[in-house]
């Protein structure tokens, strides 16, 4: 493995070129040590870098890093996360879980879901056709939350999201409600009470969609990639909102521009006010060595930027694995890459500046936050309250 490190510059951005090891440290360490450590050989030393405990999103790295077992003897379900202490969620007075696991439904060990506190878990079985019942559990209290049913037996889980505010758990099925009716890729959004539909999205029939939650809004927004509709969008890109069931924005660039083979992965800034569409590609064996990232206009969808970075051969293809991190106050992202130079294999760490704001405000506001060493030093700041809860604002929660 190789060990030579450099540093390069560009008009946007600065990359780090550092082994293998000490990238990934960089990265998803939980301390600001390894950080400090390997930046200051290259000029980042001064560069604020931080991890509050109250706030830290080192979960959201990759859901594998959660993993549940299912213990039918005394009636619980362990969830072991990482660098954690495992929780254990009794169902001993649940009816329809006790049912379910009587009746030969098996828990996934695949975690569906996390956000903060509430992590989403499948039992399924497959007996004739696949059934499935996803239990939404509260870790914080270590109680289950709700009870949520797939719509029909006759289906595929692609992938699911629990909303900023924790109300909404949304699922992407490719399925068909009876055998006379084609597949086809629907949305279904529960609640998380209740575990109840409260909105079912026909997203597309022929190419596969990838959605996430808007975090600037509680539960209102989604964002579809490949949303097709009869009338005006052929696998484009839209803003939807789920109180009106429309759509609110459309990008201007078709995505058939970028598509092909390969897999997206649909990321929002820190702040949210950019879209992150990164796209995986293929090479012509058939692997994933190349990875796009198209940053967009959280509002209007418009196409700001694009990054290019190149993959190491059969690298292991996850949502997280290659998505970009982003610094505390939005204005540069930190994305991985990989080289192979003769027989030594390299990572890299490119950071780049995101487009600027045009707003006064906000450009006090990330100077602000450039300045102090953590966003809880802001409270300290000789200012008025209205202007530190401007400054303070979290648009995830």
């Amino acid at each position: 493995m190789g060990q030579k490190s450099s540093c390069v510059e560009g008009p946007d951005h600065r990359s780090l070129v550092v082994s293998c090891a000490e990238a990934w440290s960089v990265l998803y360490s939980d301390t600001v040590d390894n950080w400090q450590r390997v930046a200051a050989s290259f000029g980042f030393a001064d560069d604020i870098y931080g991890c509050p405990g109250h706030k830290c999103d080192r979960d959201s790295i990759c859901l594998k890093k959660a993993r549940t077992l299912l213990h039918s003897g005394n009636h619980t379900i362990e969830i072991q996360r990482y660098k954690k202490k495992a929780r254990y969620i009794s169902y001993a007075h649940h009816t329809t879980l006790r049912t379910r696991v009587a009746d030969g439904f098996q828990l996934s060990e695949i975690v569906a879901a996390v956000h903060n506190d509430l992590i989403l878990v499948i039992f399924y079985r497959l007996y004739h056709q696949y059934d499935a019942t996803f239990i939404l559990i509260n870790l914080d209290t270590c109680k289950i939350v709700s009870c949520i049913e797939s719509p029909t037996g006759n289906m595929s889980i692609m992938e699911c999201h629990i909303s900023p505010d924790g109300s909404r758990v949304a699922v992407l099925f490719f399925m068909r409600k009876d055998n006379l009716s084609p597949f086809r890729y629907e949305l279904y959004v529960f609640s998380s009470k209740t575990g109840r539909t409260v909105n079912v999205i026909h997203c597309n029939k022929e190419v596969r969609p990838y959605v996430t939650f808007d975090p600037r809004y509680k539960h209102s927004r989604v964002v579809i990639v490949n949303y097709s509709d009869c009338e005006r969008v052929k696998d484009g890109l839209v803003l939807f909102c789920l109180d009106t069931d429309s759509v609110v924005a459309t990008s201007h660039i078709m995505l058939s521009v970028i598509y092909g083979g390969g897999y997206f992965c649909v990321n929002y800034g820190r702040d949210g006010r950019f879209l992150i569409l990164q796209k995986i590609s293929d090479n012509m064996n058939g692997v994933h060595c190349y990875s796009d990232l198209y940053v967009f206009c959280a509002n209007s969808l418009k196409l700001l930027k694009h990054y290019y970075a190149s993959l190491q051969p059969y690298s292991t293809l996850c949502d997280r694995n290659y998505a970009p991190v982003f610094s505390s106050c939005g204005t540069r992202m930190c994305v991985i890459g990989e080289e192979t130079l003769g027989l030594q294999r390299h990572l890299y760490v490119s950071v780049y500046q995101l487009p600027q704001p045009i707003s006064l405000q906000e450009q006090c506001r990330i100077s602000i936050l450039q300045s102090v060493a953590s966003p809880d030093d802001v409270a300290g700041l000789p200012l008025p309250q209205k202007m530190k809860d401007f400054i303070g604002f979290c648009p995830e929660l």
